[in-house]
């Protein structure tokens, strides 16, 4: 990617990301003493339960264990990025900086998810233009959902549609409040691109390159991992 390029994606990206950050900021200068805003504007209860398993990581814990049985549990490996964000915090004021901490992975997954989708467009579309424009489809669009917003929503005979919440399926809602799927998305586009670009060399460190970033996939969302192994089984047998 050249130079203007990067700064091109860079900019789309803070702008976009600037963008998403807005309903959060104004719901915290509309609480008041009344009410506690939590940080969150969609899937607050998934928000909020992620708050949990950073504060378990600030109170000592690698592993995570349900509070929500009453059995012992030796714990396993699973939200380590977000454990690993408690151990960041500490008292006073700890809720409003696990939520900050929250809010700059968002950031920071949501721009390497905009990088890794242009590095994967770029694989198979060589105009600047259309590049740009399949970014801004899958990363700021989504599906024909969007048209309920201009009064058709009847279309989908009163359900919601899938654009509104399902952020494995639509990128934006990724990078609008759950960066551990915006983070593994980055992870498995580049993980393909990797192998789609690199494979004919066919050495040691592209092997080792492509085994670690789908290691990050794992650790930020196992089932993507699937989807990974699956794409490029089915590349190779067709």
């Amino acid at each position: 990617m050249e130079k203007k390029e990067k700064r091109w994606v860079f900019i789309y990206a803070v702008v976009l990301l600037a963008l998403t950050s807005l309903p959060y900021l104004i719901g915290y200068w509309r609480q008041g003493s009344e009410w506690r805003y939590t940080g969150f504007v969609f899937g607050v209860e998934d928000g909020n339960s992620y708050i949990a398993k950073m504060l378990s990581g600030a109170v000592g814990s690698w592993l995570f264990r349900s509070p929500y049985t009453a059995y012992h549990q030796d714990g396993f490996l699973a939200f380590l990025p977000y454990i690993i964000l408690g151990k960041l915090t500490t008292p006073p004021g700890q809720h409003e900086q696990l939520v900050a901490l929250y809010h700059l992975f968002r950031w920071l997954s949501g721009y390497l998810m905009i990088w890794a989708t242009y590095d994967f467009i770029g694989i198979f579309i060589q105009p600047i233009g259309l590049r740009r424009l399949g970014l801004a489809l899958s990363t700021a669009g989504g599906g024909v959902g969007w048209l309920s917003l201009m009064g058709l929503s009847s279309l989908w005979q009163g359900r919601i549609p899938l654009e509104f919440y399902s952020p494995e399926t639509f990128g934006f809602l990724s990078i609008y409040g759950l960066p551990h799927l915006a983070m593994g998305r980055a992870f498995l586009l580049w993980g393909i691109v990797i192998f789609l670009r690199d494979r004919v060399q066919s050495n040691f460190k592209v092997g080792l390159k492509g085994g670690l970033i789908f290691l990050g996939l794992g650790l930020m969302q196992p089932l993507f991992v699937t989807i990974g192994w699956m794409v490029l089984v089915a590349f190779l047998t067709v």
